[in-house]
C-alpha cells in the first residue's frame, strides 16, 4: 500500500470521492465529528461531502437540531449528530475536564466551584428562556457575580458543554445560541465505556481510514493505550495492514476504493478532516508542498486537493453576490484553468453566489 493508495482510500472513506452522502445529517453522522470552530468553513466541509447541497440546506439541518456544534473532543468545537452527543461525551468528558481545569483556572481565575456555580445559573436561565446568545449569557452570569472576562465566558460554556449540559444551537444573526441537551435529547440507556469506545473506533476508521492508532488517538483526544484497546474491541470490523513497518487500520469500505473516480480536484476548507483528522499528514502532502504551503505545519491553510494529494492552496474573498478566489499551485503541479474554474464554481454554488475574479499563481 503506497501513499497514492492511502490518499485514494481516504478520499472515499471521507466521502469526498466515490459514494457521497445524501444529506448534511448523513454526512456528519458518517464522519463521526467534523472540526467546526470556524462556522462557515465547517459548513463547507459538510457541503463538499454532500454534492449539490447549499449553505441554506445545511443550516436547515442545524435549525432542525439534526446536527449540532459542541465541544466533543480535543477542547475543540465539532459538528456532531445530536443523537451522538451523549455517548461521545461519556467517553471523553472526564479526561478532557481533568486535562484542562488547571489551564482554565490559571488563565481566567475561575475555580471549579465557580464553574459549577456558573453552570447551575446557566441551567436555570436556559430552562426559563430555552435559548440564549453569548451576550445574553454573559449578562446573566455577570448579574449573578460570576466573572466572564479573560475568556472566562468561553471556558464556562466549554465546561457546561463538556459536562453534557448544553450545546451550540442555530445562529441568531451573527451570534451563537446555546440550548440544553435534555430539552432536545431525552435520556436513554447509556453505553458502557467499552461499547462507546468500540463505536467511536469503528466510526473513525470507517470514515477516516486507512489510519494509525496514533491518528485515532490524536483525533479523539484519547490515550494511545485506549486507542489500541478500541482497535481490539472493533477487531471484527476493522483490519490492520503494514507498510514500511507502519500499521494502518481500515474497514471494508475504505478497502474497496479505486483510483480515478470523479474529478479528483477539491477545494478543502482550512482544518478539514482530510488533514486535521490525522496526527501524521505526510500521506497526503509531500515534504515540498508542506514547506511551501504550510511551513508551520499547523494545518492553517486552505488545501487544494488533486488526485488525493495537496497540490496547492486557495483563498476565498466573499462579496455580497460573488466570491473572488486566489489559487496558488506548487511548482510541480499542472492543472488546467478549466478544471480549477469548475471546482471554484462548485464552492461558490454552495454559498449561493457567483464566481467573481479567479486568480491563479505558482508558489515560488
Amino acid at each position: 500500500m503506497d501513499v497514492t493508495d492511502i490518499s485514494y482510500q481516504r478520499l472515499h472513506a471521507q466521502r469526498i470521492e466515490g459514494e457521497h452522502c445524501q444529506s448534511a445529517a448523513e454526512t456528519v453522522e458518517w464522519m463521526g465529528a467534523i472540526q467546526a470552530q470556524d462556522y462557515n468553513l465547517a459548513l463547507w466541509a459538510i457541503g463538499l461531502r454532500t454534492p449539490g447541497s447549499t449553505k441554506s440546506e445545511v443550516e436547515q439541518s442545524i435549525f432542525e437540531k439534526k446536527i449540532v456544534r459542541t465541544w466533543i473532543m480535543r477542547h475543540t468545537i465539532h459538528f456532531v449528530s445530536l443523537q451522538d452527543v451523549r455517548w461521545m461525551l461519556e467517553l471523553s468528558s472526564e479526561r478532557m475536564i481533568k486535562k484542562y481545569l488547571n489551564h482554565v483556572e490559571k488563565s481566567t481565575g475561575l475555580t471549579v466551584k465557580q464553574l459549577n456555580q456558573a453552570t447551575e445559573i446557566l441551567y436555570l436561565a436556559l430552562k426559563k428562556h430555552q435559548q440564549l446568545t453569548r451576550p445574553e449569557i454573559r449578562i446573566v452570569l455577570e448579574n449573578a457575580g460570576i466573572p466572564t472576562g479573560q475568556q472566562g465566558l468561553y471556558h464556562i460554556l466549554w465546561y457546561a458543554a463538556q459536562s453534557g449540559m448544553v450545546f451550540i444551537g442555530p445562529m441568531k444573526g451573527k451570534q451563537q445560541t446555546f440550548l440544553l441537551i435534555e430539552d432536545w435529547m431525552p435520556k436513554s440507556t447509556p453505553l458502557t465505556q467499552e461499547e462507546a469506545l468500540k463505536k467511536l473506533t469503528i466510526r473513525y476508521i470507517t470514515s477516516h481510514g486507512p489510519a494509525t492508532v496514533h491518528d485515532f488517538a490524536w483525533w479523539s483526544g484519547l490515550t494511545i493505550s485506549t486507542a489500541k484497546k478500541g482497535m481490539q474491541l472493533a477487531h471484527k470490523e476493522v483490519f490492520k495492514e503494514t507498510r514500511n513497518k507502519k500499521e494502518y487500520w481500515s474497514s471494508v469500505n475504505t478497502l474497496t476504493a479505486s483510483k480515478g473516480d470523479g474529478l479528483n480536484l477539491t477545494f478543502l476548507p482550512s482544518l478539514d478532516e482530510y488533514l486535521i483528522g490525522y496526527k501524521d499528514r505526510i500521506d497526503v502532502i509531500s515534504a515540498e508542498a508542506y514547506a511551501k504551503i504550510d511551513p508551520q505545519k499547523n494545518g492553517i491553510f486552505f488545501p487544494l486537493i488533486e488526485s488525493g494529494q495537496v497540490a496547492g492552496s486557495w483563498k476565498p474573498k466573499h462579496k455580497a453576490a460573488v466570491i473572488n478566489l486566489t489559487i496558488r499551485l506548487v511548482p510541480t503541479v499542472s492543472i488546467s484553468n478549466e478544471r480549477l474554474k469548475i471546482a471554484a464554481e462548485q464552492y461558490c454554488y454552495f454559498f449561493e453566489k457567483s464566481l467573481g475574479e479567479l486568480t491563479i499563481e505558482t508558489i515560488l
